[in-house]
């Protein structure tokens, strides 16, 4: 997100605010925050959800997410990041356990995750998931059925991830990007550092997989 994208943006939706009669000013303080002021007490009273649901729906068209903080005038920017995961399941002597991978670069070296990745313009989850493993691990899987989507707010980004049941079709999992690997079963599942977003799925593979 570039400074004159987001003040352009800001000056926008203040003329916009403006013509609505919708009494808030935005001001620009970086690239990830922004604060605003009520013109007027009176005028602004009763409108303070139109203002945020009007920002909020602003920002979400350039795949931006906002959060208004609880006491104060600031809101937080956050860009709009969507993934999908894969949930693959082990066969014999793996049978009952997941596949997790321990990342090896990036702001989150060495934190354990599902693989997967950012979908491409006009990919399908199932054709993003499909690529990624090829790309990640250079194995084919079956993409099976949706476990979850989870949504995270990280410091700087929104996380949408969505994360799916997958059967190995062929390939060993080679690691071409990750530090290292794992089968994790029911008595291990937690026994790794897994990254903030990938715990809810952790969760619901407790819930679902594991109490059967």
């Amino acid at each position: 997100m570039q400074q004159s994208f987001t003040y352009n943006q800001i000056v926008h939706l203040n003329s916009h605010l403006n013509e609505s009669s919708i009494p808030f000013h935005l001001h620009y303080q970086s690239e990830t925050t922004i604060t605003f002021e009520k013109l007027g007490n009176c005028a602004c009273e009763g409108k303070e959800n139109i203002f945020q649901s009007v920002v909020t729906e602003f920002f979400a068209q350039e795949g931006i997410k906002v959060r208004f903080s609880e006491n104060g005038n600031e809101i937080n920017l956050f860009k709009s990041i969507e993934v999908v995961a894969a949930v693959i399941k082990g066969v014999g002597s793996n049978k009952g356990k997941i596949f997790a991978a321990q990342r090896g670069y990036g702001d989150f070296q060495g934190g354990w995750e599902f693989p997967g990745g950012k979908m491409e313009t006009g990919e399908s989850t199932e054709e993003a998931l499909i690529r990624e493993i090829r790309e990640e691990l250079d194995s084919e899987i079956t993409v099976g059925d949706i476990l979850c989507t989870v949504n995270y707010d990280y410091p700087t980004f929104h996380l949408t991830m969505h994360v799916y049941w997958c059967d190995l079709v062929s390939g060993k999992l080679e690691l071409l990007e990750h530090e290292s690997a794992k089968w994790l079963g029911k008595e291990n599942l937690k026994s790794v550092n897994w990254l903030p977003a990938d715990i809810e799925v952790i969760d619901r593979i407790e819930l679902t997989y594991y109490s059967i």
